[in-house]
């Protein structure tokens, strides 16, 4: 009998990865950064255009936190030495790809010689055929009762596959942050946008989930601070590089210290107005109690005085 079957491979995408590929490139001006960046020199941070945003912010703080793990200083404004703006964003395009699909086809076939007997039951599916002196036998999905004897031999014979492709649309999305530095005394003094270094990281692929990319994009990014890549390069981040786990907890438990100080501070002003409420009540309970043992005092003085001093009953009463 013959076979065919139709096999369609899927590609494994990115999305399915254990790591990410960041493209990258960064300029410095040579003159005013020749060695780059020195431990010790600070940093004020912020978004251009101005973006206050909740996703933002968390950009900034982590920012920040790996920065400060190179020996930067994250301060104000006023005081620092260099403006570090960013901004961020995300592009869909849809593209068609070519699926290869394998086609083929199989024949098998029985024959040969072979010595002794064999009979009894027989269950099972068989494709293709046999040759030699058989009564019974087997045809699909069936049960017969058979007997062999003569000769008989197998053999299998594959015919060639052919590949062909297919094409199939998906969607991409590209997921991108710009960071730029400037010398903030000139922009204080004058406005005077005078950048000294940049950069820029994409990650293009079937994630489209932008706040986890940007983590990647983050560590990317100020790997190369200060530094001219002169060209494009590839950046290769593991999801299980340990900076992605140290930027994420840390941001984490800045939030739940946060989070966890507010509710202690919470209990703490409920227990203290508690116990201002208590300590209220038990000072009217042990005034009354006071003005009860008072009033009992006095009455028990008068029995005992009457007692004493019995009043004497008037003539002819």
């Amino acid at each position: 009998m013959l076979k065919r079957s139709i096999i369609l491979l899927i590609p494994i995408l990115l999305l399915s990865s254990c790591s990410k590929r960041i493209e990258l490139q960064t300029y410095a001006d040579i003159d005013s950064i020749p060695k780059g960046f020195s431990q010790g020199d600070s940093f004020f941070i912020f978004t251009k255009p101005s973006n206050n945003s909740l996703l933002a912010k968390e950009v900034v703080k982590k920012t920040a936190k790996l920065l400060n793990d190179k020996g930067y200083i994250t301060t104000n404004k006023q005081s620092a030495q260099y403006y570090l703006f960013f901004n961020y964003g995300l592009e869909t395009e849809k593209r068609t790809i070519q699926v290869p699909v394998t086609v083929g086809q199989t024949t098998v076939s029985t024959s040969g010689n072979a010595y002794g007997s064999i009979s009894g039951n027989s269950y099972g599916n068989s494709n293709g055929h046999i040759y030699g002196d058989l009564n019974g036998g087997w045809n699909g999905n069936s049960y017969s009762q058979s007997s062999l004897s003569g000769s008989a031999s197998y053999s299998d014979h594959t015919v060639a596959t052919q590949t062909a492709f297919v094409p199939q649309e998906i969607m991409l999305f590209n997921k991108a942050i710009v960071f730029q530095i400037y010398d903030a005394k000139k922009y204080r003094e004058s406005e005077q946008e005078e950048m000294i270094w940049q950069s820029m990281a994409c990650n293009f692929d079937e994630d489209g989930d932008l706040r986890n990319s940007l983590d990647y994009l983050l560590i990317a990014s100020l790997e190369y601070l200060g530094k001219n890549t002169q060209k494009s390069i590839q950046v290769k981040i593991s999801n299980y590089d340990k900076k992605i786990k140290n930027v994420r907890k840390a941001y984490a438990q800045t939030f739940e210290c946060q989070e966890i100080k507010k509710i202690k501070n919470q209990k703490t002003d409920s227990t203290l107005d508690q116990f201002k409420q208590q300590a209220k009540e038990g000072l009217i309970k042990l005034g009354n109690g006071i003005k009860d043992q008072i009033a009992r005092l006095s009455s028990d003085k008068e029995r005992r005085t009457q007692k004493k001093h019995p009043r004497r009953r008037k003539k002819g009463v």
